[in-house]
């Protein structure tokens, strides 16, 4: 989501508790709109609180609590806060995941930077632009909407593109690439008290409701299974 930039540059321009509550706000009702349990959603507003309180303390460090630092060292800040923002949050949800899911903790915090990498870093290095723009004038926030818009679109082509390079596009399961991927995930967190196993479904006869109904009965019976 793109509200990590804006949060970024308010954690250097205004109070932490600019930047904190509204975004806390926010993910509380995605989550009380999502249904999550209430441990879920008080996970995800405290993880965010804790990004931001780090951050903040990230930035204060290279450019001190006074507002009359450098362009340089401002510039250094929103960088370093952009990336404690980003390593902090990926930690948090990598380790919570790792630990709920058996897989390790460093494999899932490993594998949810992978994913992030592509994206995300672009996302946060949006910040200085921001707020450059609104040094220049508060009139040029609407125009960060278009670069938004195009980094968003770019975003979900790249995302449908790799869904469709690792799903069958007749039934939308996970397809022998990405089987393959998680099968050598399982094995590489075998261990003494962890086990991998792999169940194989077939469909008896199946040629022959092709033969005899045709393919794309067979397709519907594909997807119902």
């Amino acid at each position: 989501t793109f509200s990590g930039a804006f949060a970024v540059v308010l954690l250097q321009v205004a109070p932490l508790e600019w930047a904190v509550l509204p975004q806390a706000v926010a993910v509380l009702v995605e989550e009380i709109r999502q249904r999550r349990p209430a441990k879920v959603a008080a996970f995800n507003v405290a993880q965010n609180v804790l990004m931001f309180v780090l951050a903040r303390l990230a930035m204060n460090a290279v450019e001190g609590t006074a507002h009359d630092a450098s362009q340089q060292r401002q510039l250094a800040a929103l960088v370093l806060g952009a990336v404690v923002y980003f390593v902090v949050n990926n930690v948090l949800t990598g380790a919570i995941l790792g630990l709920t899911s058996g897989t390790g903790v460093l494999g899932s915090i490993v594998a949810g930077m992978r994913r992030e990498i592509p994206v995300t870093p672009i996302v946060l290095g949006l910040a200085p632009m921001f707020a450059a723009s609104l040094e220049f004038s508060l009139w040029t926030a609407p125009l960060c909407l278009f670069l938004i818009g195009a980094v968003r679109a770019a975003a979900k082509i790249s995302t449908e593109h790799e869904i469709a390079a690792l799903h069958d596009a007749l039934t939308g399961l996970p397809n022998r690439t990405l089987m393959l991927s998680r099968l050598e995930e399982s094995l590489a967190a075998v261990d003494d008290d962890r086990q991998a196993a792999l169940l194989m479904v077939d469909l008896d006869h199946f040629k022959e409701i092709n033969d005899s109904l045709g393919h794309a009965t067979g397709d519907e019976l594909l997807t119902l299974v």
